[in-house]
């Protein structure tokens, strides 16, 4: 998978981060025997929805975006976080929504490589509520 960074396509929304965490992932990597993040994704759910808040740091600064996938029958957390990355200014090159969770951390991984190209350890770090 590679990756892609533009311009945020959608101001990030707060309401989005709601009290029912999920899940996080976030993505680190070893550059010159340090530990830097690159990227972190949340996932929240209610009934009905999963929303996701992430953030990209790269550049000394942050890129971040907002989503929510609704409905049944599909993997809604992959769906929203697909939506705020491309929010964010992240271009994924193979779709995650609907894929599951291995697509999520595959995604995140895409990203730290892409965020540190010369890192010596690319990792994800998966912390559930």
């Amino acid at each position: 998978m590679t990756v892609n960074f533009t311009e945020s396509r959608k101001a990030f929304n707060p309401n989005y981060r709601k009290d029912n965490l999920d899940r996080q992932l976030s993505g680190v990597a070893v550059v010159d025997g340090k530990i830097k993040e690159a990227v972190t994704v949340r996932i929240y759910h209610t009934d009905s929805r999963s929303y996701c808040a992430a953030w990209v740091y790269r550049n000394g600064g942050s890129m971040n975006g907002t989503a929510y996938a609704g409905g049944y029958g599909y993997h809604r957390a992959s769906a929203a976080m697909e939506q705020a990355l491309y929010n964010a200014g992240v271009d994924l090159s193979d779709s995650i929504s609907g894929c599951g969770d291995s697509m999520m951390t595959e995604a995140v991984k895409a990203i730290t490589r892409a965020v540190y190209p010369d890192a010596q350890i690319v990792d994800v770090i998966e912390a559930y509520a």
